[in-house]
C-alpha cells in the first residue's frame, strides 16, 4: 500500500509574504553571491532555475496547449474549483490547476481586472509554468517538494513575478501514489491572505477524494464489464487495467502475470484514439497472441481494457524458422534490432521507437535469443551483413 511521504512544513504565511517583499529590493546581492535569506526550499529552486540557464528579467512561458476536457484530473477538480471559485468572488484571489509538468488546466477568476492581469503573466489554460521555463513558482515548488507551497514576492525566480503571491498543493493519484499536479491560488500581493496555503490543501484533499470514488467505480466497472463477457467468451478473455488483469480459465493458461504490464501498454496506447484496435503482441514466454481490445470506462476515468487472445504461431507457413535470420523477427523486433544495429541505447531506441524502456529490453532479449547472438556487437555485423545481401538479391 502507498504511504505518503512526510507533508513539508510551510512556514507562517504572513511572515512570508514580508520576506518575499523585502527579497524585492535584495535580488542583486542574492545573484552576487553575498548571502541569501531564502528559505531552503525557494534557494534549492532558485539553483534549479540559475542551472536552466534562465535570467529573472526575462519571463518567457511556452504554450503547450489546451488539455482534453475529459482528463481525469481536470473532471475530479472542476466541482471543487465551481465551489472554491464561487467563495473568492471579491477576494482578489484566483485559482488554477495544473498538470504534473506545471501546465495550467484550469483556472477560476471571478474578477474580471485579476482575469486579464492573470492573462498578461500567461497564468492561463495552456501555458506551462515549469521550473525550467519560469523558474521558482508555487506550483514548481509543490511539484518538485511534493508538498504544499507558498511562494510570495521576490520569492519568484521571475521578476515579472514578483508583485504576486501563489500558494499549491499536490494532487497525488490514490490509486498509485504519483503526482498528477496541482491546485493553486494567485494573488497580487495586496489581496493576498495567510490563509491561501490551508484553501489549496483542502481543495487538494477534496479532489484526491473525488478522484478515489471515481476510482473505485471504475475497477467495479472492469470486473462487471468482464464478467458479462466471460459468459459469452469462446476463447481466452482477459481485463487488464494499469494495476490489475483478471483473466477466464483458457486466458490464464496463456497469459501470466509477468504480462499485464505488456498487455496494458500496448492495449492502452492502441486504444488512445479507437475504442476497438487489433494487434499482435509477443508474450513473456515467447508466444505470440493476436488481440483484439476495447476500451472500458468507469465513472470520470478510464477503468481498463477486455481483451480477447487468440494465441497463433509467430509466423506464417514457409517463414524461416527462429534462428534463421532476421526474417525471423517479428516487425516490433527487426524494427528494435535495426535500431540498435545503428548504435542507439535502449533507452534512446525506447524514444525513438514510441515504445517503453522495459518493452526494449524485452524484445532484445528475445531478439538475441532468435538470433543467437550473445552482444549488441554481433547483433550489428548480423543486422550489416544481411541488409547487405539483401540489396544485394
Amino acid at each position: 500500500m502507498h504511504t505518503a511521504p512526510a507533508e513539508p512544513v510551510v512556514p507562517d504565511a504572513s511572515q512570508i509574504m514580508r520576506n518575499g517583499r523585502w527579497l524585492a529590493g535584495a535580488r542583486e546581492k542574492i545573484f552576487a553571491g553575498q548571502g541569501s535569506p531564502l528559505r531552503d526550499v525557494i534557494a534549492a529552486s532558485w539553483q534549479r532555475s540559475m542551472a536552466h540557464g534562465l535570467r529573472p528579467d526575462r519571463f518567457s512561458v511556452p504554450f503547450a496547449g489546451v488539455a482534453a476536457p475529459d482528463g481525469s484530473l481536470v473532471r475530479a477538480a472542476a466541482p471543487i474549483a465551481d465551489a472554491v471559485g464561487a467563495d473568492l468572488t471579491g477576494t482578489g484571489v484566483s485559482l488554477v490547476v495544473s498538470d504534473h509538468e506545471a501546465c495550467i488546466l484550469d483556472r477560476r477568476v471571478p474578477d474580471a481586472g485579476l482575469r486579464a492581469r492573470l492573462d498578461r503573466l500567461y497564468l492561463a489554460p495552456g501555458f506551462r509554468y515549469g521550473e525550467d521555463t519560469v523558474g521558482t513558482t508555487a506550483i514548481s515548488v509543490a511539484l518538485s517538494q511534493h508538498g504544499p507551497a507558498l511562494v510570495a514576492g521576490g520569492e519568484h525566480y521571475a521578476d515579472t513575478l514578483t508583485p504576486m503571491v501563489c500558494a499549491a498543493a499536490p494532487v497525488t493519484d490514490p490509486r498509485t501514489g504519483r503526482v498528477l499536479g496541482t491546485i493553486g491560488l494567485a494573488a497580487p500581493g495586496e489581496d493576498a491572505s495567510p490563509l491561501m496555503i490551508a484553501l489549496v490543501k483542502r481543495a487538494a484533499r477534496d479532489v484526491e477524494h473525488r478522484l478515489s470514488d471515481a476510482a473505485a467505480g471504475a475497477d467495479r466497472a472492469l470486473l462487471e464489464r468482464f464478467l458479462r463477457a466471460r459468459r459469452q467468451a469462446k476463447g481466452p478473455l482477459a481485463a487488464v487495467s494499469e494495476r490489475a488483469m483478471l483473466t477466464n480459465t483458457a486466458a490464464a493458461a496463456v497469459v501470466g502475470e509477468r504480462d499485464r504490464e505488456l498487455l496494458w501498454e500496448w492495449a492502452s496506447a492502441a486504444l488512445r484514439t479507437a475504442n476497438l484496435a487489433t494487434f499482435q503482441l509477443r508474450l513473456s514466454d515467447g508466444q505470440t497472441v493476436t488481440v483484439r481490445g476495447s476500451r472500458v470506462d468507469g465513472g470520470d476515468i478510464r477503468a481498463g481494457v477486455l481483451l480477447c487472445l487468440d494465441p497463433a504461431d509467430d509466423e506464417p507457413a514457409g517463414h524461416r524458422s527462429p534462428g534463421s535470420g532476421l526474417d525471423s523477427l517479428t516487425p516490433t523486433e527487426r524494427s528494435i534490432a535495426l535500431v540498435i544495429a545503428e548504435g542507439f541505447t535502449n533507452r534512446e531506441a525506447a524514444a525513438r521507437l514510441y515504445l517503453s524502456r522495459h518493452t526494449v529490453d524485452y524484445h532484445l532479449r528475445q531478439i538475441f535469443r532468435k538470433l543467437d547472438v550473445g552482444s549488441r556487437v554481433e547483433l550489428t555485423r548480423l543486422v550489416v551483413a544481411q541488409g547487405a545481401r539483401g540489396h544485394g538479391g
